[in-house]
């Protein structure tokens, strides 16, 4: 399980009830009780099928001082969704999690993750954890047309070449050719990847996320170009480099 940001198209179908206290970080949603002990992290994934969720459940989490291993079966809890239960630490102290995985039907989905203090944990924790998951309600991607980050963009930089293609059904590829050192003119060097993204953010910024077919996970930040307070919506920073749409 990886703990990044709500996915687009996904969300709980209601704010949370006036005793929980939402904050919104960049890498996820936290949901926190002034009467129940511990916390609902909600953390979206890029998996495309079932097969592919359960994989990555069964990995636990490990992230920030957080480390949690699955110690129950994997269990469904009705429609796309799975269920296990985890054991671990954060920062230093015994910690179990209910985790819940939801599979959206547009592909990726969500994960909520209800954890505590072993001796906190409560079946109230895990029972809103459940409600949050059974929540949550998927919308279909935007059109390519409503979104500006789909299509293959290009980096302007003088040494080699960067492509990155965003398709409107959550699949990209990403080629570089470069020189290599003391070889003179020509790219003699190449690299290659293909698998699935998601973002987060506005029209103006954000966060793309992605997990490539070899099942590396990773993320990185877009803006658009503005001078004058006027926007380039053919042009973008990703990671800091300026790409120009193809």
């Amino acid at each position: 399980m990886k703990n990044p940001a709500t996915r687009e198209g996904g969300r709980p179908s209601r704010p949370p009830p006036a005793t929980w206290l939402a904050r919104q970080p960049d890498d996820g949603i936290i949901l926190g009780h002034n009467r129940i002990a511990g916390m609902i992290l909600i953390s979206p994934h890029v998996q495309a099928d079932r097969a592919g969720m359960a994989a990555e459940m069964g990995q636990g989490l490990r992230d920030d001082g957080l480390s949690l291993s699955l110690v129950s079966n994997l269990e469904p809890e009705g429609g796309d969704i799975l269920a296990g239960t985890y054991r671990g630490v954060l920062a230093g102290r015994e910690i179990k999690a209910r985790g819940f995985g939801i599979l959206s039907p547009h592909g990726g989905g969500i994960y909520v993750l209800a954890l505590a203090l072993v001796d906190e944990f409560s079946s109230e924790l895990e029972q809103a954890g459940r409600a949050v998951a059974r929540s949550i309600q998927f919308s279909r991607p935007r059109a390519a047309q409503d979104n500006p980050l789909i299509g293959t963009w290009k980096d302007i930089r003088g040494s080699g070449h960067t492509l990155i293609t965003l398709y409107p059904d959550g699949t990209f590829t990403w080629y570089r050719d470069y020189a290599a050192s003391g070889q003179g003119w020509g790219f003699s060097n190449r690299d290659e990847s293909t698998g699935r993204w998601q973002s987060r953010g506005t029209h103006r910024a954000g966060t793309i996320f992605y997990q490539t077919s070899e099942g590396e996970q990773g993320s990185m930040d877009y803006r658009v170009l503005v001078e004058k307070g006027e926007a380039y919506w053919n042009e973008y920073y990703f990671d800091g480099t300026l790409f120009v749409r193809q």
